[in-house]
């Protein structure tokens, strides 16, 4: 409707300007006439009338420009709004003249209103008004040169590639918007398709949101199984690629950018952190890194496969570890456990389990044949690994235990079979030091009665104690398992307890009085001490802190923590023996 009114204003203008050109043409006729002797009385009427007509057409000519002028104003207002927060200035000239032209044109509309002989009779008015007109207009001319529009106008041609850009970048926001959407933290040509961050708390279109949508149907083990690696895969090779191409991204926006919570994926489930929008994209400046940053990165992809699979992990409950609380298919992704054992000593060699046993299940997962035998013989082949579990409480079990646990909390032991001839098995007192610098001395007894670890130029270093005894090989513990699941269960159910395969536990480590101490520099400079030590006593006590830090600067943050007990043990789905 409103597009018929202006085309209708436009026919109806143009009616009138013809007729007023028609008009002048026909008093010329007779002005020309007029020169004979009995038409000499017209003469000055035509004059006039002529005189009139003119003033009209060139009021209505002053109108239709002045409106095309005020709409191309309005026009270029609209596209430097946006630029109101950078350009305060110029916006102020934009709204000045803005003002300009809407006195311009109420003054021209007043006298739009006028009739013929009201403009004949207020002549020296009219030409006092137009003097006016182009005076405010000279004003808006001064800010507004022909050269500088012409430049604005050049500006908007050669960013029409951009707008495309923006289009298709704007599209893809709509398909995976996010609460909070962020770009990348970094530099990229704007010719590429820029990877995305999210921050804060936001969880929908988020990682866990993903797996939820995916698993609400009756999909199967392998289907949980495959969901939850395919995601994990991708999303280390984004963890990798901000690690080591993005610069000025330091530890602790990587550790935002590793929570589950705050990866946005596609409708397929590819992850945009770094992936499928960095991957084949250009390569960025490399950021400044220390050398032991890849051992970091394990902590932080095991965070996240703890995350992915129990939203919070809590080593000491039992039920959250058995998956009880979110469903019997989380216990099937408990299996990316094994890629995350502290025993991996970096992420590099983390993530490339995960990609080898991808690439190993994805073409049987194709043709439909996978199983959950064979998603489970290819993971402990990968790497051979267990579950976690550090009671609150120490209970009452050893190595090669095979049980289960009662609803109290207490472990019913069933068998032991730990037999050396059968599994081999070692006990140690064991000290590991990690760090993100490769220098690392590990101390030792010198008749001092204290032991000193030194670490070289270092943001992060940590001391691991524990008496450890373990099975060493638990691929053939899982082994054993399968075959002995079934006469073990046939064996100690009775009337009362009738036991199911997925109820044994089998315990293939047992770790006592473990105790982490951990050095952590809470910025990021490089301007660190050249080394760092760890002085402790050969006979710790019981409570923390075992030993000291050097040197302890205000940017540090020092943890000391311990358990009594932590247990490894590998349990049963009822698919691994059918």
């Amino acid at each position: 409707m409103a597009l018929h009114r202006k085309l209708a204003g436009k026919d109806s203008r143009a009616r009138q300007a013809n007729i007023i050109a028609s008009s002048i043409r026909v008093f010329r006729v007779i002005e020309g006439l007029a020169e004979l002797p009995y038409l000499s009385p017209l003469k000055p009427i035509c004059g006039l009338a002529i005189a009139v007509l003119d003033v009209v057409q060139t009021l209505t000519k002053l109108t239709d420009d002045h409106a095309e002028l005020i709409l191309r104003i309005q026009q270029l207002a609209q596209v430097l709004e946006p630029m109101k927060n950078d350009a305060r200035a110029t916006v102020s000239e934009v709204e000045d003249l803005e003002k300009t032209l809407e006195e311009v044109l109420v003054i021209l509309k007043a006298e739009g209103r006028l009739s013929r002989v009201q403009r004949v009779l207020k002549m020296q008015e009219l030409k006092n008004n137009i003097l006016t007109c182009t005076a405010k207009l000279d004003s808006c001319i001064q800010r507004f040169t022909v050269t500088s529009l012409l430049r604005i106008y050049q500006l908007l041609i050669e960013d029409r590639d951009e707008i495309k850009i923006f289009r298709s970048d704007l599209e893809l926001f709509r398909r995976l918007w996010h609460p909070n959407l962020h770009k990348l933290i970094g530099q990229s040509p704007s010719t590429a398709e820029l990877p995305f961050l999210v921050f804060s708390e936001y969880e929908s279109g988020g990682v866990i949101g993903y797996i939820d949508r995916q698993l609400a149907g009756n999909g199967s083990v392998v289907d949980s199984f495959m969901v939850a690696l395919r995601v994990v895969c991708p999303n280390q090779s984004g963890m990798e690629y901000l690690r080591t191409e993005c610069i000025g991204l330091h530890q602790r926006e990587l550790e935002a950018c590793f929570d589950p919570s705050n990866i946005v994926l596609t409708p397929d489930g590819q992850p945009i952190v770094g992936h499928n929008l960095v991957i084949n994209g250009p390569k960025l400046v490399p950021m400044q890194q220390s050398p032991g940053l890849d051992a970091w990165m394990k902590i932080q992809l095991q965070d996240f496969v703890n995350s992915f699979t129990y939203r919070k992990l809590d080593l000491s409950d039992w039920d959250l570890l058995m998956a009880r609380k979110h469903g019997r298919r989380a216990s099937h992704i408990r299996l990316l456990e094994h890629f995350t054992s502290h025993a991996i000593p970096s992420f590099s060699e983390a993530a490339e389990c995960f990609e080898s046993l991808l690439a190993s299940l994805e073409p049987i997962y194709q043709r439909r044949e996978l199983t959950f035998q064979t998603i489970r013989s290819s993971a402990i082949q990968t790497w051979t690994g267990a579950y976690v579990y550090r009671p609150a409480d120490a209970i009452d079990c050893a190595l090669g235990d095979i049980g289960y646990m009662r609803d109290d909390g207490k472990f019913v032991v069933l068998t032991n079979e730990s037999d050396p001839v059968v599994l081999s098995v070692y006990e140690d007192s064991v000290v590991s030091l990690k760090s993100d610098s490769k220098d690392i001395v590990k101390g030792s007894s010198n008749g001092t009665g204290v032991i000193r670890h030194q670490f070289g130029k270092t943001h992060f270093a940590s001391i691991r104690h524990s008496v450890t005894s373990e099975i060493w090989n638990t691929w053939d513990a899982w082994s054993h398992l399968i075959a002995r699941a079934k006469p073990i269960c046939r064996a100690f159910s009775t009337d009362e307890i009738e036991l199911k395969i997925t109820d044994l536990v089998f315990i293939v480590g047992v770790e006592e009085n473990l105790r982490v101490s951990t050095f952590e520099r809470k910025s990021d400079s490089d301007e660190v001490p050249s080394h760092v030590e760890y002085i402790e006593s050969e006979n710790a006590e019981e409570e923390p802190p075992w030993g000291k830090w050097y040197p302890e600067t205000p940017d540090v943050r020092i943890t000391n923590k311990s358990w009594a007990q932590s247990l490894l043990f590998i349990q049963l789905e009822e698919e691994d023996v059918e």
